[in-house]
């Protein structure tokens, strides 16, 4: 998804529980130590974008049930995000993508040794990870 011209709407919200930020439906919780990091925000809200984006294709796909749909939809992202492996993996790599595209201090090899410990992926290594992340840049 391009650069939009209006950003989607989100709620920030700050808490020195969070170890670095995280992101569900349309709020971003980042830890006040990272309050001015461009790249963590920018990877955060990626993630809001693919929330909106689930969202919008549940309800074209399914608007003959629409006030299910809408509270289903609003759901879909983190549902899938949650079960499903490979929807998690493809959406950590678009966000590394895009956080690696605005700040520089993210490297290849910082995000790829990211997306292997902190993300569930147990058979996933570190030059797979290398790939996907390379690749994706590639290829945008």
């Amino acid at each position: 998804m391009g650069n939009l011209l209006v950003r989607l709407p989100y709620l920030q919200f700050y808490s020195d529980k969070t170890k670095y930020a995280h992101s569900k439906l349309f709020t971003i919780t980042t830890n006040p130590l990272y309050k001015d990091n461009k790249g963590l925000d920018i990877h955060e809200y990626e993630h809001i974008k693919q929330f909106y984006l689930m969202w919008l294709l549940s309800v074209i796909l399914f608007y003959y049930y629409f006030p299910l749909i809408i509270i289903l939809g609003l759901l879909t992202h983190n549902l899938l995000y949650t079960v499903s492996l490979r929807y998690r993996l493809w959406s950590e790599v678009n966000a590394y993508k895009k956080q690696m595209e605005v700040d520089n201090n993210y490297s290849l090899e910082v995000c790829a040794k990211s997306l292997v410990e902190d993300y569930g992926f147990t058979h996933l290594t570190l030059s797979a990870a290398t790939e996907l992340i390379e690749y994706k840049n590639n290829n945008s």
